[in-house]
């Protein structure tokens, strides 16, 4: 229905605390919620878990999801030895991380991955990653909380195209990894000038995007701002 606000999953961060567990957190940073709620969404943060039922309950009464950012994956997940730079998500994490995708991709719900969740992604369809980019581009963020930034070269004819009606785009970079080999059914729809994957499109569905940027932080710019939107729209749409 027109206005209808569609409700749409997040995964969240897992903080732990080793001294006192009961003071163990899930978390997840205001810019993801507030774009959403901006464009016309209802985010839900679904809960860490790897209890199955749990999570399919969630996602039967969810219209889309967007997998948020975070640490890096295990590269044992990806079945690599890992590199000095690599500092692993939590476990717990990456477990309901892990199976939450697997789930998603079982539904026909659009999706939207932002940094560490399209690397969840890529690794999760049979894809690998490169641990610590080493290029003339700083990718890594200056400091905690300023982000680097680069421009992006789009290929035309894909669905991001479509949404920000560019071949070129300057975006925010706060990531050390990135996609190394694509997993099957991924196309790439933008690299950085140094060949690094910024964006890619599950072929095989209305609406799949992963994006390497925070689009979230800079929700401001309007090519940004109607990322979200189309993704809002695209869950719009099954309600």
């Amino acid at each position: 229905m027109p206005g209808t606000r569609p409700l749409i999953g997040l995964n969240c961060d897992y903080q732990c605390d080793a001294t006192y567990p009961v003071r163990d957190q899930i978390r997840l940073y205001v810019p993801y919620y507030q774009a959403l709620l901006s464009v016309g969404a209802l985010p839900v943060m679904v809960p860490t878990t790897d209890d199955v039922d749990a999570v399919a309950g969630y996602l039967d009464c969810l219209d889309g999801f967007m997998f948020t950012g975070g640490k890096d994956i295990p590269p044992q997940a990806y079945g690599h030895e890992k590199h000095p730079a690599t500092a692993e998500v939590h476990p717990r994490r990456f477990a309901g991380d892990r199976l939450l995708a697997e789930l998603v991709l079982e539904r026909e719900m659009p999706v939207l991955a932002i940094c560490m969740g399209m690397q969840l992604i890529n690794v999760v369809y049979g894809g690998t990653l490169i641990q610590d980019v080493d290029t003339d581009i700083q990718h890594a963020p200056i400091d905690e909380g300023n982000d680097r930034y680069h421009s992006v070269d789009i290929e035309e004819e894909n669905l991001l195209h479509q949404i920000v009606g560019a071949t070129e785009l300057e975006v925010n970079s706060a990531h050390h990894q990135a996609v190394d080999k694509l997993a099957p059914g991924l196309r790439v729809l933008a690299r950085a000038p140094d060949g690094i994957v910024e964006a890619v499109q599950m072929t095989d569905r209305r609406f799949f995007l992963g994006l390497q940027w925070h689009p979230e932080r800079i929700f401001e710019r309007d090519e940004q701002r109607r990322i979200f939107g189309a993704f809002v729209d695209a869950c719009r749409q099954g309600l």
